[in-house]
C-alpha cells in the first residue's frame, strides 16, 4: 500500500469517498484510517488501519517501515486527529496532501489543534475563488491546486437521476400539500459550533433559531403559497430543531423533511433557504432559487456564497425585506431550473483531477526513492 486516506467530519468525508471510489474503480491500492464517518460509510472490502498514532503496531510504525508513501487528509470542525496524522507522516518522511471541502477557514483548518500552521505539500482546493482566499490567508501559492469538490462529482447526474421522479408522488409519500410550493430550510449545528453570542470568539452573529425564527415570521403572510421542510444537519439534533420549529411556525406547513440525503431535499424543493451550507452553493449549481440568511455576519470567512452571481444573500438585519423580495419574486416565476451552471463540470472531473495527482506524486516520489 502506498496512499493512505484519513478524514472525521461529513463534509470532508464524504469528499474524501468520491475519490476513494475512484482510485478503487482503477484498482490503485488505498487504505483508510478507522476514524469518523469515512471508515463506517466506506465499502467494507476496503483495506483499513487502526487510529492509533503511536506504539505497538501504530499509524507510527507503519509509516517508518515504509508502507504508505503518500497521506491524503481532510479537516473536521472539532476533530483534530487527521491533522496530527498529518504532521506525524510529515515527520516520518511522507508526502502529504490537504483536501479542502468547502469555502472558508483555509489556514484555521491547519492549526485547528493549536500547533502552528501545518505546511502539506499539496493544499487542494475547488476553484479560483478557494485559490485566491486560500493565498490571502498565507497558504503557500506553490502548494495549491485546483481540483474542484469530488462530494460534487455525481450531482448533475443524481439530479437528472431525481427530475424523471413524479414530484407529486413524492409530495405524496412524504406528507406534503401539492398546492404549496415547497422551501427547504438547511439547518447547521451553528449554536452548537460557533455559540450564541459574543462572548464566544467564533460566534457568527447569528444562530440557526434566530434565523429558523425570523424566517419563519417573514413567511407567515404567504403561508396560502409556501410550506417549509426542515433539513437538519447529520451533526444537529433535529428533535431540538422540531421543537424549535414549533414555537415559531405559526400559520406555516411543514416540519423535518427526513429524506435518503440533504441533496435529495435540494432536488425536491423549489426554493432553498439556509445559512451557509455547501447544500446552498449545490442548489445554486443547479440554479434552484437560492437563499443565505446570515442578518448581523459578524465573521467575513462566511461571506463566500456572496459572491455567486444569482445566489441571494443577507447579512444585515435591514435586508430582511429586501432580499427575501427578490429571492420570492425568483421562486414564484420558476417552475423549472435552468440548465446547471458551467461550474459544475469542474466538479464533475474532480475524482480523476485528484486521483490523476496522486499517482503523479506516487511516480515522482518513487523516481526520487531510485535516485537515491
Amino acid at each position: 500500500m502506498s496512499i493512505l486516506a484519513v478524514s472525521g467530519d461529513v463534509g470532508g468525508a464524504r469528499a474524501m469517498l468520491s475519490v476513494l471510489r475512484h482510485l478503487s474503480e482503477i484498482d490503485e491500492p488505498f487504505s483508510i484510517v478507522e476514524n469518523g464517518l469515512l471508515s463506517s460509510d466506506a465499502d467494507e472490502k476496503w483495506q483499513r488501519v487502526p487510529a492509533v498514532l503511536e506504539g505497538q503496531g501504530s499509524l507510527e510504525s507503519l509509516f517508518e517501515k515504509g508502507h504508505f508513501k503518500i497521506l491524503i487528509f481532510t479537516s473536521s470542525v472539532k476533530d483534530v486527529f487527521a491533522l496530527k496524522l498529518a504532521r506525524l507522516a510529515k515527520r516520518k518522511g511522507l508526502y502529504v496532501i490537504f483536501l479542502l471541502d468547502n469555502w472558508m477557514n483555509y489556514r484555521n483548518r491547519l492549526e485547528m489543534d493549536g500547533g502552528q500552521m501545518f505546511l502539506p505539500d499539496k493544499y487542494l482546493v475547488m476553484d479560483e475563488l478557494a485559490f485566491e482566499e486560500a493565498r490571502k490567508e498565507g497558504i503557500s501559492v506553490s502548494s495549491l491546486r485546483i481540483v474542484g469538490q469530488p462530494a460534487m462529482a455525481s450531482l448533475g447526474r443524481d439530479y437528472e437521476h431525481w427530475a424523471a421522479k413524479s414530484k407529486d408522488e413524492v409530495f405524496d409519500s412524504f406528507g406534503l400539500n401539492k398546492d404549496k410550493k415547497l422551501i427547504a430550510f438547511i439547518s447547521e449545528p451553528v449554536e452548537d459550533d460557533q455559540g450564541s453570542g459574543s462572548e464566544c470568539s467564533q460566534y457568527r452573529g447569528y444562530t440557526e433559531k434566530s434565523v429558523l425564527k425570523e424566517f419563519c415570521i417573514r413567511l407567515e403572510p404567504f403561508s396560502d403559497k409556501y410550506q417549509i421542510g426542515l433539513v437538519a444537519h447529520p451533526r444537529e439534533n433535529s428533535a431540538r430543531l422540531y421543537e424549535h420549529w414549533q414555537k415559531f411556525h405559526g400559520p406555516l406547513e411543514g416540519g423535518l423533511l427526513e429524506m435518503g440525503s440533504g441533496r435529495d431535499s435540494v432536488f425536491l424543493a423549489d426554493g432553498i433557504a439556509g445559512m451557509v451550507s455547501v447544500l446552498l452553493y449545490e442548489a445554486w449549481l443547479l440554479n434552484k432559487p437560492t437563499i443565505s440568511l446570515q442578518p448581523n455576519l459578524c465573521r467575513q470567512d462566511l461571506n463566500f456564497l456572496q459572491k455567486r452571481q444569482g445566489l441571494h444573500c443577507l447579512v444585515d438585519e435591514i435586508e430582511w425585506d429586501s432580499v427575501l423580495d427578490v429571492w420570492m419574486n425568483e421562486m414564484a416565476r420558476t417552475d423549472k431550473p435552468s440548465s446547471i451552471r458551467d461550474e459544475l463540470r469542474l466538479h464533475m472531473q474532480s475524482p480523476v483531477n485528484i486521483g490523476n495527482l496522486l499517482i503523479d506524486c506516487l511516480n515522482e516520489n518513487n523516481v526520487k526513492e531510485q535516485l537515491f
